[in-house]
């Protein structure tokens, strides 16, 4: 009897169609409460009920929808984070093969367990929403426009486990786990066959969440990340905003040891990542990223309500690329928008010898409170991009010096120092690029405009092609340093100063293979003690500058030009 009643059971579960299938695809419950069975779930999705297709690899998935599981906009913070570890569980068990539906609205999560002794390896610890490992068939995750949010009181930092109150440990370093509270990454993707997560906003209300006392080398650094994905076959994330994360907005990485193994990719557009307290984009490592038409703005600027102090953790990045899981290579940033982190780097290149070829193209940086570039890697190309306020570190690691054909390069690019054209008015550093510490590079065809501060300084490793300098007289002598730069110049370059100073830029050691403009004049030309014209007005017309001298002359200076980015390229919010 038994038999023919599951028969029965089976035989009813298709045959009612569409709609009793999507039903237990959905998770429903079956009578009595309980929620239906992996084996059910399993025979509901080998059903032929229409779904999503993967365009890719041709896998038609089966949609789910969170609601069915208890995921709602009216539902607590921990009844939202038990249903989405439920249909953790369920792709899991299927290994994937399911397009997840998010209805619009705004969802509230997050739970934590207090350790309450010692042993247990945290004091506070959160759990995870949605965690996918070993998915052989795609996901999709589509939030259609919803905004999650992390609950306030979440704790973060360094906390007694046994008492619960704040750890303020001594410098120098402090990784005992028993303190570590953590609220834990949203969405977490290991060793899956393909990923596609879309039309999200994530906030990790970082404002709100108890901060304790630093935990690792500096700072707070533990998980507490919107989007997490290591080692997928694939990673595609579109029209997400993850904002206000204790750690980083979107971490993703791939262990690549050797670049001619089958190459796993990594596709973000439309990205932005907003008020993250570490980075908004940490790139760890593979062989295949694209990144196009996002930001990654404000890191470290959200100020924690408890402290009344801004959230910051190093190295406060918009974009970090740094090999951590194995080789970097073949990356691609175009039509990107860096800006505005509280303390640190636009976009810095650690671990730099175990990257290379990374383009940057098209991309608008503003530091304000550092730099906007921190180091290079070999063949990177920097290309048609606007670069506001001061580089340093500008070395490309495993350089053999300046004649090695592996050394970055910047090509058709703006470096400015004019506060018009950053949104807060402010601009960092004092020279418009600081190479003062060494290091190669080669710039072509490229604007150095360092309004009433100092220009280039250094670079007698680094070569300019067809290059332009210029300096605005507004600010008079002595209220920036003067010009310090040497390097190789070659083809024609230019530069109008307010200074002229009898060789380019005090150019000891610099070597000329060409011609060398100052002021409308070629120093090779010059003899000792020859006064020359000064400019004493320099303003910008169409296609550069027009630089007017103590003379009365006035001359064009064509300049490169780049396109205009905003601060989010495109949509901020899904």
């Amino acid at each position: 009897m038994k038999k023919i009643f599951s028969i029965f059971f089976l035989f009813s579960l298709f045959s009612n169609g569409q709609q009793t299938t999507r039903s237990f695809v959905e998770g429903s419950y079956a009578p009595g409460g309980a929620l239906v069975t992996n084996l059910f779930l399993a025979a509901a999705c080998s059903a032929p009920p229409p779904g999503t297709l993967n365009l890719a690899s041709g896998f038609q998935n089966r949609d789910v929808y969170a609601a069915s599981f208890g995921f709602l906009p009216s539902a607590s913070a921990a009844q939202n984070t038990k249903a989405m570890q439920r249909i953790s569980d369920l792709i899991n068990g299927l290994s994937g093969g399911i397009t997840l539906h998010i209805e619009k609205g705004n969802y509230t999560v997050g739970t934590e367990s207090f350790a309450g002794t010692k042993g247990k390896g945290y004091s506070y610890i959160g759990q995870r929403l949605l965690n996918l490992h070993g998915c052989t068939k795609p996901v999709v995750v589509d939030g259609h426009g919803a905004t999650i949010r992390l609950k306030d009181g979440m704790h973060f930092g360094s906390f007694d486990p046994a008492a619960g109150l704040r750890h303020d440990a001594l410098p120098g370093g402090f990784t005992i786990a028993d303190y570590r509270a953590y609220p834990c990454t949203f969405f977490w993707f290991e060793n899956n066959k393909s990923i596609e997560i879309k039309n999200l906003l994530l906030d990790g209300n970082a404002e709100n969440l108890i901060v304790g006392g630093y935990w690792g080398d500096v700072e707070i650094q533990l998980e507490a990340d919107g989007i997490a994905a290591f080692y997928n076959g694939s990673i595609t994330v579109s029209n997400v905003n993850a904002r206000h994360f204790g750690r980083d907005g979107l971490m993703v990485g791939n262990s690549v040891t050797d670049t001619t193994k089958v190459i796993k990719q990594i596709n973000i557009d439309n990205f932005v990542g907003d008020g993250c307290s570490r980075n908004a984009f940490s790139w760890t490592g593979g062989n295949h990223l694209r990144c196009t038409n996002s930001s990654f703005i404000n890191g470290g600027q959200v100020v924690n309500r408890g402290t009344g102090k801004k959230l910051i953790t190093a190295p406060n990045a918009g974009v970090d690329i740094e090999a951590e899981l194995g080789l970097i290579k073949n990356g691609l940033f175009e039509s990107i928008y860096v800006g505005n982190t509280a303390r640190g780097v636009g976009i810095v290149n650690d671990n730099a010898v175990a990257t290379s070829d990374v383009t940057i193209r098209n991309a608008k940086i503003v530091a304000v409170n550092g730099p906007a570039i921190y180091g290079l890697s070999r063949r990177m190309l920097w290309e048609n991009c606007t670069i506001i306020g001061s580089s340093v570190a500008l070395k490309t690691a495993g350089s053999t010096g300046p004649d090695d054909p592996n050394n970055a390069t910047f090509k058709n690019c703006l470096f400015t120092m004019d506060t018009a054209l950053s949104p807060s008015g402010k601009v960092y550093g004092t020279y418009v690029l600081d190479l003062g510490a060494g290091g190669q590079a080669t710039f072509r065809q490229c604007t150095f405009n360092s309004a009433h501060r100092g220009t280039v300084y250094g670079g007698y490793d680094f070569s300019f092609y067809d290059c332009t300098f210029l300096r605005d007289s507004a600010a008079g002598s002595g209220v920036y340093p003067l010009d310090y730069m040497n390097g190789r110049f070659y083809g024609v370059n230019k530069k109008v100063t307010p200074y002229p100073e009898g060789k380019p830029y005090r150019s000891e050691g610099s070597k000329l293979n060409g011609p060398f403009y100052e002021n409308g004049v070629d120093v090779r030309n010059l003899k000792p003690g020859e006064s020359r014209k000064a400019a004493i007005r320099l303003r910008a017309v169409a296609g550069g500058y027009e630089a007017t001298y103590n003379d009365r002359s006035k001359e064009t200076i064509q300049t490169v030009q780049v396109p205009t980015l905003r601060p989010s390229c495109r949509k901020q919010t899904p």
